[in-house]
């Protein structure tokens, strides 16, 4: 049961950090005014 629970936490920590990455940089290419690499950033 340790086991499985650290390595939930360790998956679930790292979705987290993919996702903050990704809203950070959504929100940098807004900045610069280049919307589209955000959709080919997300589909690769």
């Amino acid at each position: 049961m340790i086991f499985y629970s650290k390595r939930f936490l360790m998956i679930g920590y790292l979705h987290y950090n993919t996702i903050l990455f990704g809203i950070k940089y959504s929100q940098k290419l807004k900045e610069e005014g280049e919307q589209d690499e955000t959709e080919n950033f997300f589909e690769s």
